[in-house]
């Protein structure tokens, strides 16, 4: 069964390049995709994506010239995100059933982005270089009247500044919250439409970032014992972790006669 993916992420104002920059496969920004290709626009305010950062620094300099208090060099001045379709593109070009539903997918996807952030939407690309066929989409601040600059396109981020005087664990409870609202929204706008599913009926465990950091490093142990020859046994007692028993390798005996030559 599939299941819905949209992710946000806050970003302050020198992150712009580096996040166009991988958006757009500049050679230096996307060492991680092997064959990188040129994204599609599929929706523009009318300025190409490459202008985002210049035209935040343009806003931040507007504000800080005329607002009382200058803006942090930390402060969160955009929002990206993105969307994913849960198949390969190479799967998607052989199939047109899979042709007919991605394209009803990124015509679902976009109207709920346009819904979601109306006039601060700024641009929705199209990437199909990775394993799974995905959008970018990147959200502008608001200036206020006062020229101070709000960028409230992050549902948990506004949860955390309406309750700053809560303690940590109300505090992210409700961020948690803020979020869970916001994936039953896309999929009430577009997994349930798409025949997918909410949640997994059988959800991952959750752990702490401990626990994750503690998980990994375990992993990555076990693949270097494997490349060292390490049998699975010999694994479970250095790790505690069950590896897949590989069968053995059949080898042919040798012949125990000697070739005649003719």
């Amino acid at each position: 069964m599939t299941f819905p993916f949209i992710s946000l992420q806050c970003y302050k104002l020198s992150d712009a390049r580096g996040v166009v920059s991988e958006a757009l496969r500049v050679p230096s920004y996307c060492k991680h995709v092997n064959n990188p290709k040129e994204p599609s626009v599929l929706f523009s305010v009318g300025y190409a994506l490459k202008d985002l950062p210049k035209m935040l620094r343009s806003l931040v300099k507007l504000s800080n010239e005329n607002s009382e208090r200058r803006l942090r060099k930390d402060a969160i001045v955009f929002v990206a995100g993105a969307a994913s379709f849960p198949v390969n593109p190479e799967a998607i070009e052989g199939s047109r059933e899979h042709q007919i539903a991605y394209a009803k997918w990124k015509l679902l996807t976009l109207e709920f982005l346009k819904e979601q952030f109306q006039k601060d939407l700024f641009c929705v690309i199209e990437h199909t270089d990775e394993r799974f066929a995905h959008l970018h989409f990147f959200v502008t601040p608001k200036l206020r009247l006062d020229y101070k600059i709000v960028c409230d396109a992050h549902p948990g981020r506004n949860s955390n500044l309406a309750n700053q005087n809560l303690l940590g664990k109300e505090k992210q409870a409700l961020y948690r919250k803020a979020m869970s609202a916001f994936l039953d929204l896309y999929f009430k706008k577009v997994g349930s439409k798409m025949g997918w599913q909410r949640k997994s009926p059988t959800p991952r465990k959750r752990v702490s970032r401990e626990q994750w950091k503690e998980q990994h490093r375990s992993k990555s142990d076990v693949i270097i014992l494997q490349q060292l020859g390490y049998s699975a046994d010999e694994i479970f007692n250095l790790t505690g972790i069950e590896v897949p028993r590989m069968a053995p390798v059949f080898v042919p005996p040798k012949p125990t006669f000697s070739p005649k030559f003719f």
